[in-house]
């Protein structure tokens, strides 16, 4: 498998690398941002952290993890040819593979596990909390009986990572046969792929009946759906990465690759879709606080009473689109229900000289 050639990579390889590094890089940076905003946004503004938080912990923390192990195993030869990667790094790129491919399935169980138990917070007394049980447990029911085939796939299971034991005549003996992997792992990213399905059109009709504006009800199922649907677009794209396993490609380290960072596009994706619609909060609070600083700015300049009644600098606001009591408060006051608060809350109106 290893006649080790140093020599420059060819323009396939170098395509194949960027891409793996520029999409695990690139999702999993975006994953960070969304999913660390959404934790500090129910930790720090709402004060409102729950179960679910706590589950987007864990699959961060997981789905980083394997991210990291992928950007570990571009190093070390994914998306080179397998002539262009040393004995050493190829021991190290076998071990790693076969870590990642135990680490998958327990990725996508906690991934899905806090995309529904964030729906069950956010649609309580339906039809999804009533069903979230049942389902929770036939995915740890799919998670367990898949880890058990992807880690024994060999007997023992060494003939999987060590590569004198991968090179061995004797392999085929000790290892399920090509085809039947290749159906497992198929079968795999076919029934994740219809949970990932059911979990988008899940809160659906919930969404639609409520009563809001049809303009609100489209942003709700923009913010939740493009990044979820991307998501689900991803196992699709890696039936075609799983050709390699049927095959006995001896060129293992570069058809490989794309497998791998389908994957991690998969799990990025779908933590971005469960936790991107937890940061209006924290949108809300920082555009009070632009507010308030512009609104000091504004004032700073002309602070003296006599001096404002002559000053045609200041915006004037029409008595049309005044209410009793109205002053500089009404651009500081915050409302954290509203986008654009534009008048003074009932608290100040109701301290407004009668």
């Amino acid at each position: 498998m290893n006649g080790y050639q140093s020599t420059a990579l060819g323009d396939d390889e170098r395509h194949e690398v960027a891409l793996s590094y520029g999409t695990i890089i690139g999702t999993g940076a975006l994953n960070l941002l969304i999913c660390g905003g959404r934790l500090f946004t129910r930790a720090f503004v709402t004060k409102t952290f729950g179960i679910d938080d706590w589950a987007c912990l864990v699959a961060l923390a997981f789905t980083t993890t394997f991210n990291i192990i992928g950007l570990v195993i571009i190093t070390v030869g994914s998306g080179r040819h397998a002539a262009h990667v040393s004995t050493p790094e190829l021991t190290l790129w076998f071990k790693l593979y076969y870590t990642c491919t135990a680490l998958s399935v327990f990725i996508a169980l906690v991934v899905k596990t806090s995309l529904i138990l964030c729906l069950r917070r956010l649609f309580p007394q339906t039809y999804i909390e009533k069903w979230t049980p049942a389902f929770l447990s036939a995915m740890v029911v799919i998670t367990i009986s898949f880890v058990f085939v992807d880690v024994f796939q060999c007997n023992p299971p060494k003939y999987v990572y060590e590569l004198q034991f991968v090179m061995a005549p004797d392999r085929a003996k000790h290892c399920l046969p090509p085809n039947t992997v290749y159906s497992v792992f198929l079968f795999q990213a076919i029934l994740f792929f219809t949970i990932d399905i059911i979990i988008l059109l899940m809160p659906a009709p919930v969404v639609w009946s409520l009563n809001i504006r049809q303009r609100h009800k489209g942003l709700i199922v923009l913010l939740i759906s493009v990044p979820a649907i991307i998501a689900c677009i991803a196992p699709t794209l890696r039936f075609q990465s799983l050709d390699f396993l049927k095959s006995q490609d001896t060129d293992i380290t570069f058809h490989s690759a794309s497998a791998l960072y389908w994957q991690a596009i998969e799990y990025n994706l779908g933590m971005i879709a469960g936790s991107i619609g937890s940061l209006k909060p924290l949108f809300i609070r920082i555009g009070a606080i632009g507010r308030i600083y512009l609104a000091k700015a504004k004032l700073s300049s002309s602070y003296k009473l006599e001096e404002s009644a002559h000053d045609d600098s200041l915006p004037k606001k029409s008595s049309a689109f005044r209410v009793q009591g109205d002053s500089v408060l009404n651009d500081t006051v915050y409302n954290e229900d509203e986008w654009v608060p534009n008048r003074p809350s009932a608290r100040y109106r109701s301290l407004a000289p009668r």
